[in-house]
């Protein structure tokens, strides 16, 4: 996919959200809103929308806390527009010495 970013952290906590926007064809659907620490960036949200999954596994991971205390490399591409986000497309688990 093109215009993809790689971002290396870990995930402090998460919160189950819906799309609000009247106008968004997505209206209702559920995401997950990702508190993460990243390294080297100033991002504090990624958020994770099921449809945009590369690897569906993702999603229960993210709902069964199977990402605590894990440090991962996020592929993540931006919104653009008003509401500029980050949306997650895939990750891969790093090794991760927790300090």
């Amino acid at each position: 996919m093109a215009n993809h970013k790689e971002l290396i952290g870990v995930i402090k906590d998460r919160k189950l959200d819906q799309v609000r926007n009247k106008k968004s064809k997505h209206l209702g659907n559920q995401y997950w809103r990702l508190t993460v620490n990243i390294e080297n960036e100033e991002i504090k949200e990624i958020l994770v929308f099921k449809e945009w999954l590369e690897q569906e596994t993702i999603w229960q991971e993210i709902e069964q806390l199977n990402y605590l205390d894990k440090r991962y490399l996020f592929k993540v591409q931006r919104k653009p527009g008003a509401g500029q986000f980050f949306r997650l497309i895939d990750w891969k688990l790093l090794d991760y010495e927790k300090k």
